[in-house]
This record gives structure tokens, C-alpha cells and sequence, in this order.
């Protein structure tokens, strides 16, 4: 039942790792799009999506 709460506390970890990094990249995604640079994501062509 232990090795149980630590696995689970694991994967509750790597969930908030995830979450941590999605709004990180939207906020830089908010950046580029006002102009203000931040870390790109755009495609490999340099190309944004909906441009």
C-alpha cells in the first residue's frame, strides 16, 4: 500500500511538472504575439500558425 502513495505522489508530480511547463509556454507565447520576444515556439520554417 506504501509503494502505492509514493507512485501516486510521483505521477501527481509529473502532473504539476506539466502544467508548470504549459504555462510557461504560454506565457511566452502571450510575449511573441505582443511583440516582446520571450522563447519562440514557432515551427521549424520560423512560420506562426494562422499567419
Amino acid at each position: 500500500e506504501f509503494k502505492e502513495d509514493v507512485e501516486h505522489e510521483k505521477v501527481e508530480a509529473e502532473i504539476d511538472e506539466v502544467v508548470a511547463e504549459h504555462e510557461r509556454v504560454a506565457d511566452d507565447l502571450a510575449l511573441v504575439e505582443k511583440g516582446e520576444g520571450g522563447r519562440s515556439y514557432l515551427s521549424p520554417e520560423g512560420k506562426e500558425k494562422g499567419h
